[in-house]
């Protein structure tokens, strides 16, 4: 999965893989990678391993619509 992240007043596209136990949630809800589309504004909780980074925990916090 490909995130672009705002460091700074630049931005840049971060790789995280998504594993089976990645705990996804859109307005509080349990969810699937494929509920999720592009321009959802998301908070990833991730650990850097030796195969990259390894999301544990994405929690949308504005969807599209721009509803939380």
């Amino acid at each position: 999965m490909g995130v672009i992240a705002g460091v700074a007043f630049a931005l840049r596209e971060i790789t995280f893989t998504i594993h089976e136990n990645t705990e996804i949630t859109i307005r509080d809800k349990r969810a699937e990678l494929a509920d999720m589309r592009a321009g959802m504004v998301v908070r990833i909780e991730y650990r850097v391993t030796s195969q990259g980074n390894l999301a544990d925990k994405i929690e949308v916090v504005l969807d599209a619509t721009g509803l939380r």
